[in-house]
């Protein structure tokens, strides 16, 4: 495939799939809350009590990365994820990891062998970054 964008190595319940994605989006959230004390300072204390986000991919597979992403979907408990950026040599943009429950895939065949697809997810992700 030939395609603009970067390569990404998903990794989607324990199955890879090779990736050319032209667009990645990561919004990972914390809820605080507020604790009142009662040492006369004043200052309450900040706790966070969840975690959690979304992640967006967009892209190219080919049909086996296209049969992968379609068995994924197909589950409806989280499923482990990680996505490495970059081609772990030259780019190298870290790897974010974690569970996640598949929420839409829109897929699209654009020529022999290449699938367009777009991937959302909520759950929480780890972020380790390149050695």
């Amino acid at each position: 495939m030939d395609v603009q964008g970067f390569h990404a190595v998903l990794t989607l319940d324990g199955n890879v799939v090779t990736a050319y994605c032209n667009d990645v989006s990561f919004d990972r959230q914390k809820t605080v809350e507020t604790k009142a004390t009662m040492d006369g300072t004043g200052i309450p204390l900040k706790l966070v009590t969840a975690k959690g986000g979304t992640l967006e991919l967009s892209g190219q597979v080919d049909t086996a990365g296209q049969t992968l992403l379609e068995a994924t979907f197909d589950k409806d408990v989280p499923v482990e994820f990680s996505a490495e950026i970059g081609d772990g040599a030259t780019i190298d943009a870290g790897t974010y990891a974690g569970d996640v429950t598949i929420t839409g895939m829109p897929l699209d065949a654009s020529a022999a062998d290449a699938w367009n697809f777009s991937l959302s997810a909520e759950g929480w992700l780890t972020f380790t970054p390149p050695v």
